[in-house]
């Protein structure tokens, strides 16, 4: 592969995962059942995706789980913030 397909490559791993963590955080804090589960379909959907990814790079991108759990973190809080939580 690559260099430019190798970077597109990790770039579209990490743009996957980065949409599995927002679909996942919006999941959590949705009340409404029907709107949760469709949320958390879409993001199992991203993350096999960013596991299609993973596969074709056969190990060339690491992403730590603490830089997603810190994007988790952001992430949330900012829901929090702007009323996410009350979704219905």
């Amino acid at each position: 592969m690559t260099p430019g397909l190798m970077r597109q490559a990790r770039e579209s791993c990490l743009g996957e995962m980065n949409d599995h963590i927002v679909y996942r955080t919006l999941a959590d804090q949705v009340r409404d059942p029907r709107l949760r589960s469709r949320l958390e379909q879409i993001a199992a959907m991203e993350l096999r995706h960013a596991g299609f990814w993973r596969r074709l790079l056969a190990g060339g991108l690491i992403a730590t789980l603490s830089a997603i759990d810190l994007r988790r973190k952001v992430l949330e809080m900012l829901a929090a913030g702007l009323g996410a939580a009350g979704l219905a």
